[in-house]
């Protein structure tokens, strides 16, 4: 015990260290745990460090990195990590890999996800979990209870001339909005170790259902397969379909799926391109390839059936009731774009593979 207990103080020394950060300096980012460091780092004798402590742990080591964090003295501090700094997320996975021989995946890096993991479950059942930015607010609301209430209050007293406040409880304000920022910086990087050691874990906030035309059924998709794959951040004016007919044959089957993105109240495109479209025809609608011909004084539209046992038609732009752009099939899609969207290596002690870090939620929960 007395050795396990001198490897876990050197994983909190070392990790301080290697940030350059004081125990005074991580103490005020601790939460909670403010007065409790040097407990942790001298007398703290369990196995692992508990969920809540390696959370706010993490995120301050996190946060040391910012070069606007450790420059900026100023008491408006928290405004400044509106910038992000891209850069300090290589270096905090650098140092985390300095103390791979410590354990630090399972003292440290494992509770501080299992803090971060029920945050996000009980969101789960939050109404707008598809507006990004109220999901981070939610989520905030969970790991700093009533800190956003707080900052609204003060921010109400500020536009007025209430001298009531102290000059002690304005400070613990913004004290609370540099803890919630400093939340903002590090959601990312928890997202990415997320999905590092928990890959097959689930987040609430990664899935929505898609309903199904003439159905009532809801096909469950992955919002980062819908984004990385089609580039759509919008899933309202999303259905899918199930292929009935033969018209489109070797491009749609019977019994394939289409994703189509509609066009909302009948708002149409000013220009539309050659593609394959869902269209109201016979009173029902059906899926054909449009081709448009820009004339002098109107557009053709040419209905193609792939399938050449059908003939083409035409008809005027005008006299079309278009519904909406097909934009994927289910059978013959490849998810071959996802090295598109990474950026930076990342070792976290896999030694002879290199792991791509996504650059994802740079502005995201999709």
């Amino acid at each position: 015990m007395k050795e396990n207990k001198q490897v876990t103080n050197k994983i909190l020394i070392d990790l301080l260290n290697l940030a350059n950060l004081t125990k005074a300096k991580c103490s005020n980012l601790l939460e909670k745990h403010k007065n409790s460091l040097d407990t942790y780092i001298y007398k703290f004798k369990g196995p692992v460090f508990p969920s809540s402590f390696s959370y706010f742990f993490l995120n301050s080591i996190s946060t040391s990195l910012l070069p606007l964090f450790k420059s900026n003295k100023t008491k408006k501090k928290f405004e400044y990590f509106k910038e992000i700094d891209h850069s300090h997320q290589k270096n905090f996975f650098t140092i985390l890999n300095k103390c791979k021989n410590l354990s630090i995946k399972d003292k440290l890096i494992m509770p501080c996800l299992e803090h971060h993991i029920l945050a996000l479950i009980k969101i789960s059942n939050f109404e707008n979990i598809h507006d990004q930015d109220a999901l981070m607010e939610e989520y905030i609301e969970i790991i700093l209870p009533g800190y956003l209430e707080e900052i609204s209050f003060l921010e109400e007293y500020q536009l007025t001339e209430d001298q009531s406040f102290s000059n002690f409880h304005v400070k613990r304000i913004n004290d609370y909005k540099i803890l919630v920022d400093t939340i903002r910086q590090f959601f990312p990087l928890l997202e990415i170790l997320r999905k590092h050691y928990m890959k097959n874990f689930v987040a609430p906030h990664e899935t929505f259902n898609l309903p199904v035309l003439n159905s009532n059924n809801k096909i469950l998709f992955s919002k980062d397969f819908i984004k990385r794959n089609l580039n759509i951040n919008k899933y309202n004016d999303l259905i899918l379909m199930n292929v009935e007919e033969d018209n489109m044959e070797e491009t749609f089957n019977k019994n394939d799926i289409a994703l189509i993105i509609k066009f909302q109240n009948k708002v149409l495109p000013h220009s539309f391109k050659d593609g394959i479209y869902a269209l109201h025809m016979n009173n029902k609608i059906i899926i054909r390839r449009l081709q448009f011909l820009e004339l002098t004084k109107r557009t053709l539209v040419n209905i193609i059936s792939d399938n050449k046992k059908y003939s083409d038609q035409k008809v005027p732009l005008e006299d079309l009731n278009l519904f909406g752009e097909v934009v994927w099939k289910c059978n013959s899609f490849k998810d071959i774009q996802f090295n598109k969207y990474t950026e930076e290596t990342l070792d976290l002690f896999l030694p002879e593979e290199e792991i791509i870090i996504p650059k994802l939620l740079e502005k995201e929960i999709a």
